[in-house]
């Protein structure tokens, strides 16, 4: 059942083609929070996110009814065909996977307004889950709605209904009930109409009738969560609850998290509703960065994140709100800092921390000459060089004399490139491929692993030596005014550039699904694959930024995402993307299944190795049970239970055979390798692994070993011994 519920992680969506196509406006979907009650913890939802034309949509299902896929998959594949085809009736409706609490515990929900789909949705979806269960089904009646189950009607392990057009399934029946209660109420308040709901929605500027979206009832989870601690262990909770506090998490009211499409590119943004106090909102609650401090990011950077970060300030803050909580865990952290200075030979706190300013950046460009992260610098704003650079030369000495210890040399070296000064650390006698190195320029102090990425970084740094910045950048300066009032952190990264990366991944997949897909009904025409310069006109370059004010902390993203690149730039192949995880789950389950029988045949292996040792030792006799060879050391009590199933399984051990023996059916005199010596217990209806007498393992289908299972007794005398079960 989890299976098609992994479609909550799509948090992207786009109007449906045919509706855009025609020319009344069509109806805005419905809010996926009004499908989930009002004391949900969190939840995911989601409105038409999947496209019809998404290129993983179009290679999922060539790929599934490629005649490899169905011939390997066996009866996996038509699971796998229904699966895909459950998710994308799903992803065109409304729906929502929510968090419920209860008694003792969670429960996970998923709810699908599946409108006139609903009753053909729900039949093919308990045909699905039928073949999955098995006989291990039960229902009951909730309200005159039957329910169907998974397990025990008492204690099911998944409950799904029909009530009305909406699907309702669940982890447990409280939660079940709960939602056929909801359904079932005109009067029953939803997640949607909660003021929280509507706020943090609000002001993460999310436009439900194009959104997919992610909520947390934070704080309302973590007082639970904190609470089910204490009830177990009142300590534990208590000290939990002191450094929650401490850290500002219990200061967090909620968090939204949703994205839609424009013709900017993909959105990405969210808000925390978080409460003044705590670290936690002091990481983002800084200056803002300024146009000075993106000045030293080259106009051409392949990536660039700059944020201020006052860590004297934080440092002392966190201090004082454990001091204030727990004043034992305020005495461990000084502890802590106080065996770090000893260790590196300055003081953190007195020395490290106040030489450096507020302002940090991380960033790469072409000039770094770098290949993959070896072009990456970090730069520091500094207030006191002197101290830092002491700072500085303590931590080498302490790295010297730790290199020593180990016979290993250190050198420091200082080199001038480009009219700049700059020092690096070389091993002596030893290839090692990195240099870490640094370098100061004005108020800023440059760290690399390469003395020329260092110098590179410095040119644009230096005023004096500076070419066009990232404020230059067409792309950004598009982006900027979307980003929010005064943020305190923005990052870049050029997307057009790493896209050959992820256009190569996608031209692969391409061509191994058309390949798969040939004699396959509906084969995937990789002729319909665009060049990479067409591909390339859709990617827009991400940047993405975070902003504070007296209500919480926004985060925004435009442009391009890991994601998105992997399937082409369109926010419904997103979604798609993240819905086809489930259809992997067969395949992956499959493969779960391989390994398994791999390691039994190993095990048989082994088994039959340490008969055959056994029987040159006993006259041509094998072992009256596997205990003898266990108790040799020959074989280990692990390999003679079987990993399949549920892993308790011993194998079965045919006695009373000689290695040489004279066993025949009718006038047939059989060889050795049509007697069994033994097998492991059958858990479904394909196989199972089977050991012959000249010690040979294979692998045998279900009516086949039923029969040599019944020759092999038979020779023996012994057809009785057979179980019931396993009679051809």
């Amino acid at each position: 059942m989890r299976r098609p519920a992994s479609s909550w992680l799509c948090v992207v969506s786009i109007l449906l083609a045919a509706a855009i196509a025609r020319a009344q406006t069509p109806p805005a979907p419905r809010d996926p929070a009004e499908l989930v009650p009002v004391d949900a913890l969190a939840f995911a939802g989601w409105s038409g996110v999947i496209d019809e034309n998404s290129e993983l949509l179009q290679l999922a299902q060539a790929v599934v009814s490629s005649p490899f896929f169905t011939n390997e998959m066996s009866r996996d594949a038509e699971a796998a065909a229904e699966i895909l085809h459950l998710i994308e009736l799903a992803g065109r409706q409304t729906g929502a996977l929510a968090v419920l609490s209860r008694e003792g515990g969670f429960d996970v929900a998923l709810v699908l307004d599946m409108g006139s789909a609903a009753s053909d949705f729900a039949k093919r979806l308990d045909t699905l889950l039928s073949g999955m269960f098995g006989d291990n089904r039960a229902s009951f009646t909730v309200g005159g709605v039957k329910v169907e189950c998974g397990g025990s009607a008492d204690e099911p392990r998944a409950c799904w209904t029909l009530s009305g057009n909406t699907l309702l399934m669940s982890s447990s029946r409280p939660s079940i009930e709960k939602l056929l209660a909801f359904a079932g109420s005109s009067g029953g308040r939803s997640l949607a109409q909660t003021e929280e709901y509507a706020f943090a929605r609000r002001k993460a500027d999310l436009v439900p009738a194009r959104t997919g979206c992610v909520f947390y009832a934070t704080k309302g989870a973590i007082d639970q969560l904190i609470e089910a601690i204490r009830s177990d262990d009142q300590g534990a909770g208590e000290v939990i609850r002191k450094i929650a506090d401490a850290l500002g998490i219990t200061a967090v009211q909620s968090l939204v998290v949703g994205a839609d499409h424009g013709p900017a590119g993909a959105r990405v943004s969210s808000f925390a509703h978080y409460q003044q106090g705590g670290i936690g909102r002091q990481l983002y609650d800084q200056k803002p960065v300024t146009d000075d401090d993106l000045k030293i990011v080259p106009r051409d950077a392949y990536m660039a994140t700059v944020w201020n970060l006052d860590l004297e300030a934080l440092h002392k803050s966190l201090r004082e709100q454990l001091k204030k909580n727990d004043p034992a865990a305020a005495g461990m952290f000084d502890g802590f800092l106080t065996f770090a200075s000893g260790f590196v030979g300055f003081s953190l706190a007195d020395e490290l921390i106040p030489a450096l300013g507020d302002t940090w950046s991380v960033l790469d460009a072409p000039s770094h000459g770098g290949v993959f992260f070896t072009g990456v610098v970090l730069v520091a704003e500094v207030r006191d060089e002197a101290r830092l650079r002491d700072v500085i030369a303590r931590l080498v000495k302490t790295g010297v004399n730790l290199a020593r210890g180990a016979k290993v040399g250190i050198v420091q070296k200082q080199a001038t490139i480009d009219g700049r000064t700059v020092e690096y650390l070389l091993v002596r006698g030893l290839p090692i491929p990195v240099a870490f190195a640094w370098s100061f320029v004005g108020q800023r102090c440059v760290v690399g692993v390469f003395p020329q990425t260092v110098a590179a970084a410095a040119r644009q740094i230096d005023p004096a030596t500076r070419g066009e910045s990232l404020l230059d950048h067409p792309d950004f300066r598009a982006a900027r005014p979307q980003l929010g009032k005064n943020p305190t952190s923005i990052g870049y990264l050029d997307c057009r550039y790493s896209y050959r990366v992820w256009y190569t991944i996608k031209q692969l997949a391409h061509t191994a699904a058309a390949a798969l897909s040939v004699d396959a009904p509906a084969p995937h025409d990789l002729a319909t694959f665009p060049t990479f310069a067409a591909d390339l006109q859709d990617v827009r370059n991400l940047v993405w930024a975070y902003s504070v004010d007296d209500e919480g902390v926004r985060y925004v993203a435009l442009g391009g995402t890991p994601g998105m690149l992997l399937i082409g730039g369109d926010a419904s192949g997103v979604a798609t993307a993240a819905l086809s995880v489930s259809i992997l789950l067969p395949s992956l389950s499959r493969a779960r299944e391989l390994a398994k029988r791999a390691v039994s045949s190993a095990n048989l292996r082994g088994i039959g190795q340490g008969c055959h040792i056994y029987a040159s030792e006993n006259d041509g006799k094998f072992p009256p049970s596997l205990n003898h060879l266990i108790e040799a050391g020959t074989i280990t009590e692990k390999m003679t239970i079987s990993p399949r199933g549920d892993g308790l399984q011993p194998y079965i051990y045919v006695t009373g055979l000689q290695s040489q023996p004279k066993l025949k059916v009718g006038d047939r005199e059989l060889h050795p390798s049509e007697i069994l010596l033994a097998y492991e217990q059958v858990v479904d209806n394909e196989g199972t692994n089977v050991l012959w007498l000249d010690a040979h393992v294979e692998w045998v289908k279900l009516d086949d070993f039923k029969q040599r299972l019944h020759q092999t007794y038979v020779a023996l005398g012994r057809e009785g011994e057979i179980p019931p079960d396993l009679r051809p």
